[in-house]
């Protein structure tokens, strides 16, 4: 089983490849996996520019564990703007989509976040852990909460 976690503003998306179950045990997804060692390391993470239902720039991440395995995420661009929200990293260019693309935060993906999980166990708390120490931030400013 290949499995992802992906942070966005509040929401967390744990994604699984076709085919998996959540375990039996009785209790939130989350702590169950907490007594759960994953055996799938995360070989490759990459991501591209897409538009969500809104029309406005999202992206679309994929993890490759070394099964072979792909999964992948994709979540629409954020319409709160409440004090505490995490910040989604837009690339401020008004010729692409009026400043809202997001090739940085793609690029914080693939030259970040991507060496740093490559080879790790896909274990979702380890990896929320290591996202949240790489970008050091309260509201997820650095990389962008739609990097990570």
């Amino acid at each position: 089983m290949c499995l992802f976690f992906f942070n966005v503003s509040i929401t967390l998306f744990i994604v699984f490849s076709s085919g998996s179950k959540l375990p039996k045990t009785l209790g939130s997804p989350v702590n169950n996996f907490k007594k759960r060692k994953f055996a799938m390391k995360i070989k490759k993470i990459f991501a591209h520019e897409i538009l969500d239902s809104r029309g406005n720039p999202t992206i679309q991440c994929f993890v490759k564990c070394d099964d072979g395995k792909v999964s992948s995420a994709s979540v629409p661009s954020g319409a709160s703007v409440g004090k505490a929200e995490a910040l989604e990293l837009r690339d401020g260019d008004t010729k692409r989509y009026g400043g809202k693309g997001v090739l940085k935060a793609i690029e914080n993906i693939e030259n970040v976040i991507a060496p740093e999980l490559a080879g790790k166990e896909a274990d979702v708390l380890e990896v929320d852990k290591k996202l949240i120490a790489l970008d050091g931030t309260h509201n997820k400013s650095k990389l962008g909460a739609n990097a990570s």
